[in-house]
């Protein structure tokens, strides 16, 4: 079995895999097609959705890094749960989707 999680996190990539219930491996958006096909107008916004949030990265000082708010984080968010369906929709059955956000929600199971 796979589990594909669509998750951002700071200098990583947005694409976890896990197989056979073994441990995740990050995959960049140009290596995911070795584990599932998906168009490339889905694989590109799955790039800009990620570079929103590495945008939000403050090197100089990590703690400062974020959303400059709520609603612009709901939107992240929402966006990326968006994703995630198309990724369903395009990996089929065989394929489990999970969404993770930003990694402040728990994984969800896309249906």
């Amino acid at each position: 079995m796979i589990t594909l999680t669509l998750m951002t996190e700071w200098r990583d990539w947005p694409l976890q895999v896990v197989e056979n219930d073994g441990l995740p491996d990050s995959y960049a958006i140009d290596e995911i097609g070795e584990v599932v096909r998906l168009s490339g107008d889905l694989l590109a916004a799955i790039g800009t959705w990620d570079e929103a949030f590495q945008s939000t990265y403050v090197e100089a000082d990590p703690a400062r890094s974020g959303f400059v708010d709520e609603t612009a984080r709901e939107r992240f968010i929402a966006d990326g749960r968006r994703l995630a369906e198309r990724i369903k929709r395009e990996a089929g059955q065989s394929i489990v989707v999970e969404y993770a956000g930003d990694g402040s929600i728990p994984p969800e199971t896309v249906r």
